[in-house]
């Protein structure tokens, strides 16, 4: 018998049954390249570290929940 997870992690089950880790992680840096690549008034070399940063701490975010799901699965 399968355990039943809160609703949260229900909810974020789905999210990663919808979108693997590496397919996320593609659509990540998709965004991060055409924000960083933009012609127009696009954003400064802060704003672009910035960016970045917000980037890699968003992929672990992403990678360190979907270990914990698996451990409460």
């Amino acid at each position: 018998k399968k355990k039943q997870l809160p609703y949260e992690w229900r909810r974020i089950n789905d999210f990663f049954e919808w979108f693997e880790v590496s397919v996320a992680t593609e659509h990540f840096w998709e965004i991060l390249k055409l924000a960083i690549t933009y012609e127009g008034e696009g954003p400064d070399g802060r704003e672009r570290s910035n960016m970045i940063f917000f980037f890699e701490y968003t992929r672990e975010l992403y990678e360190n929940i979907y270990n914990l799901l698996q451990k409460e699965k």
